[in-house]
């Protein structure tokens, strides 16, 4: 098992960084340190053309820090490193004594560490008891919202949060087949809901995975605040950079990111504006940006990576 996993469009997130326009010892967050790889990246480039940088990372997962700071045991003298979640990242930065910042990053695809630990519950490909917590603090866990709730809301979290067509029956089979204390005994009973339905790409499981582990870590809700308050702590031009790895993500992320930059946020209906909104960004890319096919070679998990950046006005 690898200890230390590649992060993703690395030389892209180094693009869009404006480090000739950085502060003496500027600030960078990163608000998804996982094992540090970005953060080792950012690090290693701005000392090679000579720019003294401090990055405070944030991450919910105590054994991704602890793995983090081996990855960067010869540069923590740069970094502040803090466990929390990145919804609270204003009140992190408080703390930490730091206002205006030159940029923030979130890599929001789940890490290497988690799929590959099969005690934590993310994976179907290998046996463990349903958990799926970032926090390992946090009370509820996939097997509370499998083993607990009922149909409608397990519908409702497979549709909204998966996107898979087949939410209904999939709860169905799993309120029937109750209790399900594993990973693989899920995963085999969301197989036999979807028997009729033909897959190619991905495992019938997939999608069911995915808006289980959403939901258990208020992802969604945690995008929308940690971006919002992020923008607000940017300095004049600093950045933000999100990378996303699926379609729900990526359209939170694109609508907060718009919103920023329009003069007016007042319904369509309303034929005069009266919400005074006043843009706060300017999409540096219109469009979004994927990794290269040599980097999707080289690490499948990047395949479905999805980068959009903005700078503050």
């Amino acid at each position: 098992m690898r200890i230390y996993h590649n992060p993703v469009m690395v030389q892209e997130v180094l693009n869009c960084l404006d480090f000739k326009n950085f502060e003496d010892l500027g600030v960078i967050i990163d608000c998804t340190l996982g094992s540090g790889g970005h953060s080792e990246a950012i690090l290693k480039f701005a000392k090679s053309i000579g720019k003294k940088i401090k990055i405070l990372a944030v991450d919910l997962d105590c054994e991704g820090i602890a793995i983090a700071k081996k990855r960067l045991k010869d540069n923590l003298d740069s970094m502040i490193i803090r466990q929390g979640n990145f919804s609270q990242i204003s009140n992190i930065a408080k703390e930490n004594g730091l206002n205006k910042v030159e940029a923030v990053l979130f890599d929001l695809g789940l890490s290497s560490l988690h799929l590959e630990k099969s005690m934590r519950g993310f994976s179907f490909r290998q046996d463990a008891i349903l958990d799926m917590r970032f926090d390992r603090n946090q009370t509820v866990s996939a097997s509370n919202v499998v083993n607990q709730e009922s149909e409608n809301v397990l519908k409702n979290i497979i549709r909204d949060f998966g996107e898979e067509p087949r939410a209904a029956v999939i709860a169905n089979f799993i309120v029937k087949n109750r209790p399900i204390l594993s990973t693989l005994k899920l995963a085999a009973i969301i197989t036999r809901a979807k028997k009729s339905y033909r897959y190619k790409r991905i495992h019938p499981a997939t999608q069911t995975f995915q808006a289980l582990r959403m939901h258990v870590n208020n992802e969604l809700n945690n995008i929308n605040l940690g971006l919002k308050q992020a923008i607000s702590l940017l300095k004049k031009t600093g950045k933000i950079i999100v990378i996303s790895y699926h379609s729900i993500e990526d359209r939170l992320v694109k609508n907060i990111l718009f919103e920023e930059t329009r003069e007016c946020i007042c319904p369509r209906d309303i034929l005069e504006c009266v919400c005074e909104h006043s843009p706060s960004l300017r999409l540096v890319f219109r469009k979004v940006l994927k990794p290269s096919i040599e980097e999707v070679n080289e690490n499948r998990r990047s395949r479905s990576a999805k980068l959009r950046v903005a700078e503050r006005i």
